[in-house]
C-alpha cells in the first residue's frame, strides 16, 4: 500500500476555499455585491477559485491513479489480456 503524499492535506481546503472564492467572484461580476473595482476583483477571484478547485480535483484524481497502479491485486482487464 502506498502512503499518502503530504500534498493531499491541501486538497480539501483548496476545494473549499476555491469554491468560496469562485462564488464571491461570481457575485462581484454580476453586481450582486458591489465594491470599488468589483469587476476586476471579481475576475481575479473567479480565476483564483477555479484554479484551486482544479488543483484539488486533479491532485486527488492523480493520487487515485497512482494508488491503482501500485495495487498488487489489479483485476482490470484490457482488450489485449486473455
Amino acid at each position: 500500500m502506498v502512503e499518502p503524499h503530504p500534498i493531499l492535506r491541501f486538497t480539501g481546503p483548496a476545494l473549499l476555499i476555491g469554491a468560496a472564492a469562485t462564488l464571491f467572484g461570481a457575485l462581484l461580476i454580476t453586481d450582486a455585491v458591489t465594491l470599488p473595482n468589483g469587476l476586476m476583483i471579481g475576475i481575479i477571484s473567479l480565476c483564483f477559485g477555479i484554479g484551486l478547485v482544479i488543483f484539488g480535483m486533479m491532485t486527488r484524481a492523480a493520487w487515485r491513479i497512482v494508488v491503482a497502479a501500485n495495487d498488487d491485486n489489479n483485476t482490470t482487464h484490457t482488450g489485449e489480456q486473455e
